[in-house]
């Protein structure tokens, strides 16, 4: 497979705990809001670091990596959001990572993370804007399609099987893609698109290959019922 070659040519390309520091920064850039509008100072580090295609093209060129750190939240009104939202949401992005981590290893992770957020830019960079909601939604769907089976509280009382959520995920995902086309809002197609390339890119081809094992599986099973049933009416 691509990925291991691509391993041994730059094998120090790997960034342990990825999601832990994504998930502390955000918590920061959260907290640093937070503090900032209590006090009416209209200077939020969100307003700094969010992905604006003319500031990019403007200068500010660490918009094209630091957009990542903005919290599941508003930009403009971080007050605005629950904070236990916000600390849960960051938990879980935390567990899907370390969920990765532990069956990838560090450099696989950080290959599909930065591939999904090289995406994320190009994706950008068409349309003028990008955060990194859909780029964590990648993540879960990874998780969900290694984990499948492993169950989660929803709301801490009701227990549902990641599957089903990735499930579900991927039905709004496509929904949200479908309705953007017929709607002409080609921008919210075209970003929803690119943030999850990278999860195409690398389990596609595996769902391809599972499809097709799957269709011969059925088509050698019909023959067989077919073939019995013949050999019994003779």
């Amino acid at each position: 497979m691509w990925i291991y070659k691509l391993e041994r040519k730059i094998p120090w390309f790997k960034i342990p705990n990825l999601t832990l520091w994504i998930a502390i920064i955000s918590g920061l850039v959260y907290f640093f809001d937070l503090v900032s509008m209590a006090q009416n100072n209209n200077f939020t580090l969100s307003s700094l670091i969010y992905f604006n295609r003319d500031l990019i093209f403007g200068g500010q060129i660490w918009r094209l990596v630091t957009f990542i750190f903005i919290p599941p939240s508003s930009v403009f009104s971080p007050l605005g959001s629950n904070i236990i939202f916000i600390l849960l949401s960051l938990y879980f992005l935390y567990f899907i990572g370390t969920g990765l981590e532990s069956v990838w290893g560090e450099f696989k992770l950080t290959v599909y993370y930065t591939t999904g957020l090289i995406f994320a830019i190009l994706g950008g960079l068409l349309v003028g804007h990008s955060n990194p909601t859909f780029l964590n939604l990648s993540l879960f769907l990874a998780f969900a399609a290694l984990y499948p089976d492993l169950s989660v509280m929803i709301f801490f009382i009701i227990p549902v099987k990641v599957k089903w959520l990735g499930y579900f995920s991927s039905l709004i995902l496509l929904f949200s893609i479908i309705s953007s086309l017929f709607a002409l809002r080609w921008s919210n197609a075209v970003a929803a698109t690119m943030a999850v390339a990278n999860f195409l890119l690398f389990f596609g081809p595996r769902f391809f290959t599972d499809m097709i094992n799957k269709l011969k599986y059925l088509k050698s099973r019909q023959d067989f019922i077919n073939k019995t049933k013949n050999s019994w009416q003779n």
